[in-house]
């Protein structure tokens, strides 16, 4: 929808619930995130790539970079004792895999670090996008929420502010 103008820009096939929609930095594409696939479109509504999760995964969320590059795609096991990945798309490079749920994610302004809610391990996780680096912070709940349970107040991310920073 061309919100300036209250008019359609363009429309889809259909496909499956979208569960999210980011556009890359640029906004020359556009993610429609399903529970099982990625559909990438051009700025012009033109179906680029899809991109299926492997058997099992769900994906939760996506983020573009704000810089430009590859996407960030996170992905969770739905059998019993859930496992989280973050990899890159395209590509797959893993960026962490471990136990439990990953929840969020958000780049950095400038695009070098990926910042990742792992609500089951209590941490945020900064991680190095294209390096190996890798830093956690513990302790969240007690930080956000002093007094809440652990399973209630784990703190959500909800993007990364102020410019300059990497």
């Amino acid at each position: 929808m061309d919100a300036l103008w209250r008019r359609e820009a363009w429309r889809s096939a259909p496909g499956p619930a979208v569960r999210q929609l980011a556009w890359s930095a640029a906004g020359r594409r556009l993610a429609a995130l399903g529970a099982r696939e990625v559909r990438i479109f051009s700025a012009r509504g033109r179906l680029l790539r899809t991109l299926r999760s492997p058997a099992r995964m769900r994906n939760v969320a996506l983020a573009f970079p704000p810089a430009g590059g590859g996407e960030a795609v996170l992905l969770r096991r739905t059998v019993r004792g859930a496992r989280s990945e973050i990899v890159t798309v395209p590509g797959g490079r893993s960026l962490l895999a471990g136990p439990g749920r990953i929840t969020d994610l958000a780049f950095a302004p400038g695009g070098g670090w990926l910042l990742a809610g792992w609500r089951d391990a209590d941490q945020w996780v900064f991680l190095q996008r294209r390096g190996r680096r890798v830093a956690a912070v513990s302790g969240m709940v007690a930080q956000f929420s002093p007094g809440a349970r652990r399973a209630s107040g784990f703190p959500r991310i909800d993007g990364w502010c102020c410019s300059g920073a990497s």
